[in-house]
């Protein structure tokens, strides 16, 4: 897959496809994430965001600073420069009125707050994002959504409000 993007991240430079040059670019960011490739991923993620800014793609800068957000925290665990960079994008997605968007981005703010220790303002974003997956109607988010507030409610000590949370999201996906 790798390789594929890479080959066409090269054919869109040629021609000249900005847009897709984004996208491509915010793509190869993703694989080399997954692969636990942090470094790579923020300069792809980077050059993506770029190229969004100056071509004015919201929804792309949005995508691009929420998974720069997810390279800087695993990277260096710099939650508060992830938490900064999930600001800006929460404040593209809801100008654009992208509510997957927003409901993603709740949900990284909320395991950002998690990482330093705030499980009330993790839970806060956890429920606002799974209220937003309830109403667009993504299944997959709301079981997420559900499982994160489950480990903020277990932290808390509640751990059979906690189980009702996990069983809830057993029987959405």
């Amino acid at each position: 897959a790798k390789a594929m993007v890479e080959r066409s991240i090269r054919v869109f430079l040629d021609v000249g496809e900005q847009q897709e040059l984004a996208q491509a670019l915010e793509l190869l960011g993703r694989i080399e994430y997954w692969q636990a490739n942090y470094v790579e991923a923020e300069q792809r993620f980077e050059e993506s965001l770029a190229l969004c800014r100056q071509i004015g793609d919201k929804a792309g800068q949005a995508q691009a600073l929420n998974c720069l957000s997810n390279a800087v925290c695993e990277k260096d665990a710099d939650y508060v420069r992830g938490q900064s960079l999930l600001e800006e994008s929460l404040a593209l997605a809801r100008e654009i009125g992208d509510e997957f968007a927003i409901a993603k981005v709740l949900v990284n703010q909320g395991a950002c707050a998690q990482e330093i220790g705030d499980h009330e303002r993790a839970r806060r974003y956890y429920k606002q994002s799974l209220q937003i997956y309830r109403e667009i109607d993504y299944p997959h988010g709301q079981s997420a959504a559900l499982q994160y507030l489950a480990q903020v409610t277990s932290a808390a000590g509640d751990h059979d409000a906690a189980r009702a949370l996990i069983e809830e999201s057993l029987v959405i996906d």
